[in-house]
């Protein structure tokens, strides 16, 4: 997976993989409950930063509704953030499109900005332990945030107050637990995870963002 390069973003969005994904601090959920990242341990996550402004982010809506579908009940969440440009319009949209899954708004930009967004839709993976592994995963390309979702799914979580373990041998149809790295005890990148098993993903191509956005 090549990770975004706009506005010479790389070098950040690829140190925020592989460690515990900011929490979300938003100002109000105006489709579903409220829930933390905590209180979602053991799923896997993706955030959606979005707009209803955003032609791209409209455009991937069916597909979200989809993953969802496919893999609730495999422990898929997803969570919608959308920007303040428009955010008034964001219940009336979730509502007329019958969205399976949460949205927020985040008036403040404090999870915008901890995420690193500069372009929508942003897609980033949270894995079951809450540690962020994919940071925005291009949509673009047939079957890339499907096959990062899957992968992640297999992984095994191991209880909360389990030991940090050094991984096992396995091959890629049997991914080691976690894919903890030995020296750090951290899950390694979404860029080292795929970089063997599929092509190089490209740079997402979302719309870059307004200054109300």
């Amino acid at each position: 997976m090549r990770i975004e390069t706009r506005q010479g973003s790389e070098t950040t969005l690829e140190s925020m993989q592989g460690r515990p994904a900011p929490p979300l601090q938003v100002t109000e959920w105006v489709h579903g409950d409220s829930v933390t990242l905590e209180e979602l341990y053991g799923s896997v996550v993706l955030l959606d930063f979005w707009g209803v402004w955003c032609a791209p982010c409209v455009k991937l809506t069916p597909e979200l509704v989809r993953l969802h579908r496919k893999y609730e009940q495999e422990g898929l969440v997803i969570i919608g953030i959308h920007t303040p440009h428009e955010a008034g319009e964001a219940a009336a949209y979730a509502q007329k499109h019958d969205l399976p899954y949460r949205v927020a708004i985040d008036m403040d930009r404090a999870t915008l900005d901890a995420y690193r967004v500069d372009g929508y839709p942003d897609l980033y993976l949270i894995d079951r332990m809450g540690w962020l592994r994919f940071a925005d995963v291009d949509q673009t390309t047939t079957g890339n945030l499907e096959k990062a979702i899957e992968w992640l799914l297999v992984e095994q979580v191991p209880p909360r107050d389990a030991p940090t373990q050094e991984p096992d041998a396995g091959s890629s149809a049997s991914p080691p637990r976690a894919w903890q790295t030995p020296a750090t005890g951290r899950p390694v990148s979404g860029e080292v995870m795929l970089k063997s098993l599929y092509p190089p993903m490209s740079t997402g191509s979302g719309v870059q963002p307004t200054t109300s956005a």
